[in-house]
């Protein structure tokens, strides 16, 4: 199994390299594409990480009801969301203490799965939440935190099956451990700090 991956954006070196004759040093600058940010502001839920929290949250994001990722702290948010212009883009929501920004993310391509999260049942949560706990071995997280994504699996005659799924992470200074399960709350697989 393996499911797609947070993106992180890169930074390029920007320090000096000297040049090929010996004398001064020639800087790089980045090339970068232009961007747009908007931010609204809207009121905050006091925790996220609730059903009332999370429907609260996407609300004020505005997404939906197909997203890429959607990521989830007990005090912020974040989703992939296809842009109204052009379905095939996608902008990055982020939500945190009422502020709600979009920035440019990237491009939709053949093989990524929108996620319909009309079809997530919040109410599942607060048991979710309490697996976690009782099984990850994270006693006094200092983050926990949700993402709604897809999960493909490749079987042994090559065909290929995807399907929504929560991960759940409980983590500290120390590491931490993940719990998935899928749209009804069956868990499908833990995996607690050793």
């Amino acid at each position: 199994m393996f499911s797609r991956e947070p993106c992180y954006p890169r930074t390029a070196d920007t320090g000096g390299t000297p040049t090929a004759s010996g004398g001064g040093v020639a800087t790089t600058m980045p090339i970068t594409a232009p961007t747009h940010t908007t931010t609204t502001r809207s009121v905050a839920p006091a925790d996220l990480l609730t059903p009332a929290g999370v429907r609260g949250t996407l609300a004020a994001m505005h997404v939906g009801p197909k997203v890429l990722r959607l990521t989830i702290y007990t005090d912020h948010a974040n989703a992939e969301a296809p842009t109204a212009a052009d379905p095939h883009l996608y902008d990055d929501v982020d939500y945190d203490n009422g502020a709600v920004t979009h920035s440019p993310g990237g491009t939709i391509d053949s093989i990524d799965t929108l996620i319909d999260l009309s079809g997530v049942d919040w109410d599942l949560l607060p048991a979710l939440l309490r697996k976690a706990e009782a099984t990850l071995n994270v006693p006094h997280p200092t983050a926990v935190y949700l993402i709604v994504d897809t999960d493909t699996e490749i079987t042994d005659t090559g065909d290929t099956t995807t399907r929504t799924i929560i991960r759940v992470y409980r983590a500290d200074a120390y590491g931490g451990g993940m719990l998935t399960a899928d749209l009804k709350g069956n868990v499908l697989q833990t995996v607690p700090r050793s």
